[in-house]
C-alpha cells in the first residue's frame, strides 16, 4: 500500500506489506519474507495464545540458522539493546558495518532503510515499512536504518541485536547520516505519504548527535571506509 492512500491508522499497518515476498522451503514454523533490498529479511513470529495472554519466540538458534541459509553467510549477534522513544521522534539514519535484528515491542513506528553497499544490486534504493510487534527484521551490514515514531500513540519500545559491540565514537566520528526535516519529509513523501496527514508530524524530533552525522551521498564512501577499517581490526585480532 502506498501511504498516499492512508486515511486511518489501521491502514498504516499495511505499509510495505505488498512488497514482501514469502521465502519458500525454510524449515520450522516461522515465515520468512524477502524485501526490495537485497538481504533485508522480515520474519513473522509464531505467537501462542492462552487465557494468560500470549508467548512468542523472537529469536533462537533455528531462526539464526535459517537467516544464515537465506543470506548465505554467517550471522553472529553479540549484544542486545533496547531504546524507548517518544512520539514524533526520528532515530537515524544510522549505519555501521554490522548486522542488526530489530523488533518493535510496543508503540507505532514506521521503519526506513537505504542500501549503502557498494556493488549491491539494490544500492541506493529505499524500503519503508510499518514495524509490527509480531515480526523481526534482519538488517545486513551496510544498510542504513531509521524509524519514525508516529504521534498520537504510546512511546515506542525498540529492541535490537547487533553483531558488533557498541562503540561510543567521539564527536566528529559519529556514524548517523544527517537527515533534516525536509530530507525526511522528502523521503517519506516520495514513497509514502503527504506530510500533512495527521498521523505523521510535520516536524520530527532529531537528536543533536544524529544531526552531527554525515550527509546521505558521502555516506556511501564513508561506509566502505568503515567496513575496511573494521575488517582490518578483525584480521589483526586473528593474527595476534
Amino acid at each position: 500500500m502506498d501511504l498516499l492512500q492512508v486515511e486511518n491508522p489501521h491502514q498504516i499497518e499495511a505499509i510495505g506489506e505488498s512488497k514482501l515476498k514469502r521465502i519458500e522451503g525454510i524449515n520450522g514454523n516461522v515465515e520468512y519474507f524477502s524485501t526490495p533490498l537485497e538481504g533485508l529479511i522480515v520474519y513473522k513470529h509464531k505467537v501462542y495464545y492462552d487465557t494468560r495472554g500470549n508467548f512468542r519466540e523472537a529469536y533462537n538458534p533455528i531462526i539464526n540458522e535459517n537467516l544464515q541459509n537465506i543470506v548465505r553467510r554467517s550471522i553472529n549477534f553479540c549484544q542486545i539493546n533496547i531504546s524507548q522513544s517518544l512520539p514524533t521522534v526520528a532515530r537515524g539514519f544510522h549505519f555501521e558495518p554490522e548486522d542488526k535484528l530489530i523488533n518493535v515491542r510496543k508503540g507505532m513506528a514506521v521503519g526506513a532503510w537505504v542500501d549503502l553497499r557498494d556493488g549491491s544490486r539494490t544500492e541506493g534504493e529505499v524500503f519503508i515499512k510499518h514495524l509490527k510487534e509480531n515480526e523481526s527484521i534482519f538488517i545486513p551490514a551496510g544498510v542504513a536504518n531509521a524509524f519514525f515514531c508516529l504521534e498520537g500513540y504510546e512511546d515506542v519500545e525498540y529492541l535490537y541485536l547487533v553483531s558488533e559491540p557498541y562503540l561510543n565514537l567521539p564527536k566528529g566520528n559519529a556514524t548517523p547520516l544527517l537527515m533534516t526535516d525536509n530530507q525526511i519529509a522528502h523521503l517519506i513523501n516520495r514513497q509514502l505519504i503527504e506530510q500533512h496527514l495527521r498521523y505523521f508530524p510535520q516536524s520530527f524530533f532529531i537528536s543533536d548527535r544524529d544531526k552531527e552525522g554525515l550527509a546521505l551521498i558521502p555516506a556511501f564512501g564513508h561506509f566502505r571506509r568503515m567496513s575496511l577499517e573494521l575488517e582490518k581490526k578483525k584480521n589483526g585480532h586473528k593474527e595476534s
